[in-house]
């Protein structure tokens, strides 16, 4: 009788089972998991830069700050600084927002004769600036607003700026009522404008109705940090036509309104 074998007598080699993974697939698995774990990490404790709410409101925010919304709808409340606001001589500041109480509209009215100027108004948008100037400009002329300029570019000192200027006689309140109506307008791309400017009358004696008066109005935008811009909008009034400063003066006016503004680095 033969002998049997090493196989029949049971010594047959057994093959190993392949593991599931390779070790290269582990490695990757691995670099993926710390990927995952570092993008978390970041994601909660990035700070890009926004300001601190509560209740809605602005924590400790300068009284010369220059605040834009940059969540770029008129529903968010993702607030950045993008600048500072000095102080002109000769002039009272005061704060007076409109549609969103966080975001600053700072109004200048001479303490005394100014040549005719009624108000200096800056403020900021949450749009570039030639966007919003040629936007502004085109709404107005929609509805229907006279001897309005076209979008033009200018520089004071070494910051540039879009800017037009409207006239309107008799009555000085039409420009800042069409300026304020177009700003607010509802558009995606002027989401959450803050217009500058507002309409005033002239104090009428009494029993009688106030003269009205001639106005001109320069509306002036120039780019800041966080794809917005500086808005300054500057009133004169005066009892004629002849009497209004022209284009020229009122871009040095806009001059002056720019050289107390100071912006954050990109």
């Amino acid at each position: 009788m033969g002998k049997k074998s090493a196989v029949s007598k049971g010594y047959r080699k057994q093959q190993g089972k392949k593991p599931y993974l390779s070790r290269r697939d582990i490695v990757i698995l691995c670099a993926i998991l710390v990927a995952v774990i570092v993008g978390g990490v970041l994601l909660f404790t990035y700070d890009d830069g926004a300001l601190k709410t509560a209740n809605g409101s602005i924590v400790d925010a300068g009284e010369n700050w220059l605040i834009v919304n940059g969540s770029g709808t008129s529903g968010g409340h993702r607030y950045f600084k993008v600048g500072e606001i000095g102080t002109l001589e000769g002039y009272d500041r005061e704060n007076a927002p409109l549609t969103d109480a966080n975001i600053p509209r700072y109004v200048f009215r001479p303490q005394g004769e100014a040549e005719g100027v009624e108000s200096i108004v800056v403020t900021t948008s949450h749009t570039p600036a030639q966007k919003l100037a040629e936007y502004v400009a085109a709404t107005m002329k929609s509805m229907g607003s006279e001897n309005l300029s076209e979008v033009a570019e200018a520089k004071a000192g070494e910051r540039g700026y879009s800017y037009f200027v409207s006239v309107v006689e008799p009555a000085g309140e039409d420009a800042e009522t069409d300026a304020e109506a177009a700003e607010e307008a509802p558009a995606e791309e002027v989401a959450d404008a803050e217009p500058a400017g507002e309409a005033e009358t002239a104090e009428a004696g009494e029993g009688e109705q106030a003269e009205p008066a001639y106005a001109a109005t320069i509306s002036a935008y120039s780019d800041c940090p966080r794809d917005s811009c500086i808005v300054v909008e500057i009133k004169s009034t005066a009892d004629s036509r002849e009497a209004l400063p022209d284009e020229e003066a009122l871009k040095a006016l806009a001059g002056q309104a720019f050289s107390i503004v100071t912006t954050e680095e990109e």
